[in-house]
């Protein structure tokens, strides 16, 4: 692919001491860690006609493990 056709990536320049720090419900801990929740589709649903196995990254408490339902997919 060319410099023409390449899509260009926006630069967003963004003052973070201004964002607020998300806190977990269960126990106030600022710290989260990248998990996975594991989605099985089952064939009639795939668009292949196969079963499909899916990862879906959430963030999980870093202290007591919770997964916020604002950091869940979706449905």
């Amino acid at each position: 692919m060319n410099q023409q056709n390449k899509p260009q990536q926006q630069k967003i320049n963004v003052d973070l001491s201004q964002a607020e720090s998300m806190k977990c419900m269960e126990c106030d801990s600022e710290q989260f860690k990248m998990e996975y929740l594991i989605k099985k589709v089952s064939a009639l649903l795939s668009p292949t006609g196969d079963e499909m196995v899916i990862p879906m990254q959430v963030f999980s408490c870093s202290k007591c493990g919770i997964i916020p339902e604002d950091f869940l997919p979706s449905n």
